[in-house]
């Protein structure tokens, strides 16, 4: 194959390229990294244990359903084991006819992430999570969480709360997303790495 040398100042890309092998020198990593999708239906729980080095994650969840009227929770995983208990959490629900939830908050074995789902094939709940953690330690780590879909007494709701472990064991290298009872009829859980070394494009 013939090797052409390309000028410093750049290549022009309106002709066509085929390339094959790899590429170096192209970039700094994606600061936003997709890292898996888990599909919960039948499950009664989702766990994610390959995670890479990330401090800080982000998860979504869509089109959720479940067995029966639960709520989602959210465990930490420190050096592949699951931890059961030393959480704080607090959330608020802002519901469509006005008269909105009370704050919920619990010292629990779980974080509450997702109040109240109904077992309705409409209520579809989605939602977000925020996880950080500072890097190397085992310092208070904290999320930060939304969730929209039919609450079980069946009106409409969005909920947003936070919530810490106030015992981890060691640094977050997982998490596991379980059920109070029953199982995922619906949805899927994508979680996303995001880099820590930002650019200050000051």
């Amino acid at each position: 194959m013939t090797l052409v040398k390309v000028r410093s100042r750049g290549i022009n890309l309106a002709d066509t390229f085929a390339f094959s092998g790899t590429v170096s020198g192209a970039g700094d990593e994606a600061d936003f990294v997709h890292i898996a999708t888990t599909n919960g239906a039948g499950a009664s729980s989702i766990s994610f244990t390959s995670i890479g080095s990330h401090s800080n994650y982000m998860m979504y969840w869509r089109d959720v359903t479940t067995s029966g009227d639960v709520s989602l929770y959210l465990r930490f995983i420190n050096g592949g084991t699951e931890q059961t208990s030393g959480y704080r959490w607090r959330v608020k629900s802002l519901k469509d006819d006005g008269n909105d939830e009370g704050a919920q908050s619990q010292s629990a074995n779980e974080i509450n992430c997702g109040y109240a789902f109904d077992n309705a094939s409409s209520s579809k709940n989605q939602g977000s999570l925020w996880f950080s953690q500072i890097s190397g330690t085992i310092t208070e780590p904290s999320v930060y969480f939304d969730n929209s879909g039919k609450m079980n007494n069946g009106t409409f709701a969005r909920s947003i709360g936070f919530g810490t472990s106030v015992s981890a064991g060691g640094v977050v290298n997982g998490f596991k997303f379980l059920l109070g009872s029953g199982t995922f009829t619906t949805g899927q859980i994508s979680l996303f790495g995001i880099k820590t070394t930002w650019v200050d494009l000051r």
